[in-house]
């Protein structure tokens, strides 16, 4: 949607209005607050009976009196961050692959200004050649959702970082060449996107399982951390 707003709005309504169309989903956060009930787990948490029934009833679409809930939420596992630990090679892979979205990140969030210098081209087509590389990035999650299951997490894992390297540094080397009358920095970056979104199809699950069922929750949170600070720092432009 932001690629076909700066491609066909931006020079209507210039920068201004694409910050304003940019505020609306915003409207649609407090529609979902107004709409969705809160968790039924929570509600039961804070003693709100009435609440969590309406809630649950809400989600499965019967009459609240077909609800029958427990006297209290059962209490949830606590997790002790010294399992982490026990398993060293997962974290360490989950911590790696968080870190090494760096690069992606900031290539994925610089590239629309980019292909402006190197393309000398002008923001609304810049944000046009966007509406290919999105719906590659898309594909790629498609594919990769798909090769996760046909061949292992593993070699899909292997295969989508890989090959996200092997087309984006290329990229910044030949920004000046061009196949067959088209940039080869816009091809690669392409077919970078492909690999780069097809790896978060893969990423997420295996992240989840790095804990082990005992600590997923806590496997989450210490895989994402670097992830996080990997993507401030793309934004940065400093990577």
């Amino acid at each position: 949607m932001g690629a076909l707003a700066g491609a066909y709005l931006s020079p209507i309504v210039g920068w201004r209005g694409l910050f304003l169309i940019g505020l609306l989903p915003t409207v649609l956060v407090l529609m979902i607050r107004y709409w969705v009930p809160e968790s039924p787990r929570w509600l039961l948490r804070m003693g709100r009976q009435a609440e969590a029934r309406r809630s649950l009833a809400w989600a499965l679409r019967v009459g609240p009196r077909q609800i029958e809930l427990p006297a209290a939420a059962p209490e949830g596992e606590k997790t002790l961050w010294r399992k982490l630990f026990k398993y060293p090679r997962s974290m360490a892979a989950a911590c790696l692959t968080g870190r090494a979205q760096t690069s992606g990140v900031g290539l994925l969030l610089w590239i629309t200004t980019l292909f402006v210098p190197v393309l000398k081209i002008s923001p609304a087509e810049a944000s046009y050649l966007m509406l290919w590389v999105t719906s590659t990035g898309s594909l790629g999650r498609i594919v990769c959702s798909y090769l996760s299951d046909a061949i292992g997490r593993r070699w899909s894992g292997m295969l989508t970082c890989f090959g996200s390297a092997l087309f984006m540094t290329p990229a910044g080397y030949f920004s000046a060449a061009s196949i067959g009358g088209v940039s080869a920095f816009f091809l690669l970056v392409v077919a970078q996107r492909f690999f780069g979104d097809g790896a978060y199809a893969i990423i997420g699950p295996t992240w989840r399982r790095c804990g082990r069922h005992d600590s997923g929750r806590a496997a989450w949170a210490l895989a994402t951390a670097p992830a996080i600070w990997a993507r401030s720092w793309g934004r940065s432009g400093w990577h």
